[in-house]
């Protein structure tokens, strides 16, 4: 009888603890103090313009940057970021996210932009070539590419229809266009 009455005992202080522990964890989520929310700052209540609070009083500075061109910026990116994380992505809802680092995606437009200059177009930013492609890490890739050669990049989108995709290519006279899939190649034709 006294081993049944200690196990009982037991049993109704590991659940006694738990119940306690439960309600312990409960209280400190309800009456933990929130976080003051960081929204944007309205700077003009007559146009309505708001900012980040950040930027309530104005820009920062970015004179000490000392980057005149965005193939500087990368650079300095690469310098503050290295193998911290750059873009991220999945390939779809279920899937887990993968990251290329500051330095990858650097090394990655590298070769993008090499081989554009390898087709035979110039660094330059004479040379437009045309980006046809869904909202993806690749079409930032392909866009980024242009930095580092000086070449200027055109967004070609579907929602153009196909004679305004027709239109751009024919205005912008580009002269290589990238294109994520096979349906968009035969817009193109």
């Amino acid at each position: 009888m006294s081993i049944m009455f200690v196990s009982i005992i037991t049993g109704l202080v590991v659940v006694i603890s738990a119940l306690l522990n439960y309600l312990f964890s409960l209280l400190q989520i309800l009456f933990k103090k929130p976080l003051p929310p960081k929204s944007a700052v309205e700077i003009d209540s007559k146009e309505h313009i708001y900012v980040h609070p950040d930027f309530a009083n104005g820009t920062q500075d970015l004179s000490s940057l000392d980057a005149k061109t965005l193939y500087e910026v990368i650079l300095h990116g690469i310098q503050l970021g290295g193998n911290r994380p750059h873009f991220s992505y999945r390939q779809s809802s279920d899937q887990t996210f993968k990251s290329y680092s500051h330095k990858q995606v650097f090394e990655i437009i590298k070769e993008i932009g090499s081989g554009i200059v390898n087709t035979g177009l110039q660094p330059s930013s004479e040379t437009i070539y045309g980006i046809y492609s869904s909202a993806s890490i690749n079409y930032a890739l392909c866009l980024y590419s242009a930095w580092p050669y000086s070449m200027v990049p055109i967004g070609i989108y579907d929602s153009l229809g196909r004679d305004g995709v027709k239109f751009i290519i024919r205005q912008s006279a580009v002269e290589l266009i990238f294109a994520d899939n096979l349906q968009r190649v035969k817009n193109l034709i």
